[in-house]
């Protein structure tokens, strides 16, 4: 009766047939795991269609590939020898294709300890079967290194990977590399659950177990557990002795969970976290016209808007009951989750206090063992010592993106016969700035618009520049999920044609100010001041210097110096 893997909670005659489904990368003359799963089938249901390998082409690393997905139709007891095998480290091709390929794959390890399995109704897959799955899965500790170089260079090949198999690989990067054992409800086909009130407003709910063919419900417990805001409130079971259940309540039920448990099999469903709807609110809505906006001086662009009306309110069901405490503490714990949620993203509002705000990003700042990003398109030399300096770490490299348009073409604040970019090169040319690193993102504007801080693996947003942070109401928060945001950040960082190394800038600059009109219109007023100070500085006769006209792209400027004689 027990199968090849000693596991009693999978008998021989549960299952006839079973689909082992993989996915590999053929590349450099290599085949590379990428997903595998085996899915038995219950007895009652037929054996699956037969389908054709499906493949899409990819070329990492300037070398093309290739990714197939094979669904091999098998026994049940086949697809178990071959997952025994997995289980030993053995991850092979199957009808033949093992003769040409061994899927080179990770160290893979047991979730849970085989042979036990867990029951769950959320697998990450999409299963041939409706219905919860025991499940039991192998994964690797890290990502295929090949693999995640397919994410960065292929993501059509990626979500091609996800339409064939349902899985949202950039969500669930811990499946790459990954096998798993899909065992669908054996014993069950269909399991309904109903609220039910008698006269007296007691309630319970009552079960409707749908057995498969040549298998019966007699034997299987149902288990309750009654959660109420507070706490566990009941926890019931009732055995089966036919395909009806019925399970009292303690009071009224707010939220459940449903455990049907076969003592052979172990859990063969899970409900988790349900909840009865009794009252449901529709409302219906038609569109009767549309309104069409003209935005001013937009080249005539337009846009329309369906304008909606609501025609009719209906209520569904029975009012809610009277007892409306557990609303108002539920109510309350969401508003402390949520509360909490913000505290633990550090969300924080900034306003009328510059001086608390600057306090509050220097902390941040000393704060970044490894590596400290600012991304700001207004950072010039002040905000050079007043943020950037305030790392404590000695090991901390500072990485600076700012604009050269929005920032380090303008004079600098302190010297203003020199730019911001020609000053802040200066200034980390000092020994002790050289762990700092500026990057200046070129063009008419900068390609990154918004602020960041990016401080080891956590990413800080917020609207305001530093500069002007808590002097004009702002806010930061610390994102939730910040490993795209620095890929982003770091693909704009090493673009070659939307930033360069402020050195570079610099000298960029300098060579083509020379002849920019601009540029010689400051060279000119640079020596008109410095003229006047000589002229100061030495007796002379009194004299006055005609006023100077520089013509500047069709514009006359004039500058007017007048000479006094020294006493």
């Amino acid at each position: 009766m027990l199968t090849t893997a000693q596991n009693a909670a999978i008998l021989e005659d549960d299952y006839v047939h079973a689909v082992v489904d993989m996915a590999c990368l053929f590349h450099n003359d290599a085949c590379y795991l990428v997903f595998a799963a085996a899915q038995l089938f219950p007895a009652e249901l037929d054996a699956p269609a037969e389908e054709q390998p499906t493949s899409y082409p990819v070329k990492i690393l300037k070398s093309k590939g290739r990714l197939v997905r094979r669904r091999y139709l098998v026994t049940a007891k086949q697809a178990q020898a071959w997952y025994h095998n997995c289980l030993k480290g053995e991850v092979q091709l199957l009808k033949g294709d093992e003769q040409s390929y061994r899927p080179l794959h990770e160290k893979l390890f047991p979730e849970p300890s085989w042979p036990h399995l867990a029951t769950t109704e959320d697998f990450v897959a999409v299963s041939d079967v409706m219905g919860a799955l025991r499940v039991h899965h192998l994964m690797p500790r890290e990502c295929p290194s090949v693999l995640s170089q397919l994410c960065d260079a292929a993501p059509a090949a990626v979500a091609w990977l996800c339409s064939e198999l349902g899985i949202d690989f950039l969500r669930h990067p811990e499946q790459f590399g990954s096998v798993h054992l899909l065992l669908p409800n054996p014993v069950l086909r269909y399991l309904q659950i109903k609220l039910h009130i008698d006269a007296h407003g007691a309630e319970k709910s009552l079960l409707r177990l749908s057995p498969r063919r040549n298998h019966s419900v007699s034997g299987l417990e149902a288990m309750m557990v009654e959660h109420r805001p507070t706490g566990i409130s009941a926890i019931q079971t009732v055995t089966a002795e036919g395909s009806y259940l019925e399970i009292p309540h303690a009071g009224t039920a707010e939220k459940f969970e449903l455990f049907i448990r076969c003592p052979v099999r172990g859990v063969l469903e899970w409900k988790k976290d349900r909840s009865y709807v009794t009252e449901g609110h529709l409302g219906l809505e038609v569109i009767g016209t549309q309104k069409v906006i003209q935005v001013p001086g937009k080249d005539g662009l337009s846009f329309t808007v369906d304008v909606r009306e609501r025609v009719s309110e209906q209520v569904i069901g029975k009012p809610g009951r009277a007892n409306s405490i557990p609303a108002r503490l539920r109510q309350g714990q969401y508003d402390r989750q949520r509360t909490l949620a913000a505290e633990g993203l550090g969300q924080k509002w900034l306003h009328r206090n510059q001086e608390e705000a600057t306090a509050f990003v220097r902390q941040l700042i000393g704060a970044g063992k490894h590596r400290v990003w600012i991304i700001d398109p207004y950072f010039a030399t002040p905000e050079l010592f007043s943020f950037a300096a305030a790392t404590a770490y000695l090991s901390t490299e500072v990485t600076i993106l700012t604009g050269a348009s929005t920032a380090l073409t303008k004079p600098d604040v302190n010297d203003k016969e020199k730019e911001a970019g020609e000053v802040m090169l200066l200034n980390t040319s000092h020994s002790d700035m050289k762990h700092i690193q500026i990057r200046v993102m070129t063009g008419a504007m900068p390609t990154v618009h918004d602020r960041f801080l990016v401080i080891d693996n956590d990413v800080w947003f917020t609207g305001n520049s530093l500069n002007s942070l808590g002097e004009r109401a702002g806010m930061m928060i610390k994102l939730p999920a910040p490993e795209p945001v620095i890929d982003k950040i770091s693909q704009v960082l090493h673009d070659p044609d939307r930033t360069k190394t402020l050195a570079d800038w610099v000298k960029h600059r300098l060579e083509t100010r020379e002849s920019a009109p601009c540029s010689r219109f400051i060279k000119l007023l640079r020596w008109a001041r410095k003229l006047k100070g000589q002229a100061f500085s030495r007796p002379h006769p009194p004299s006055t210097l005609q006023p100077l006209v520089l013509k500047v792209d069709n514009k006359i400027n004039e500058i007017s110096v007048e000479l006094e004689k020294k006493p």
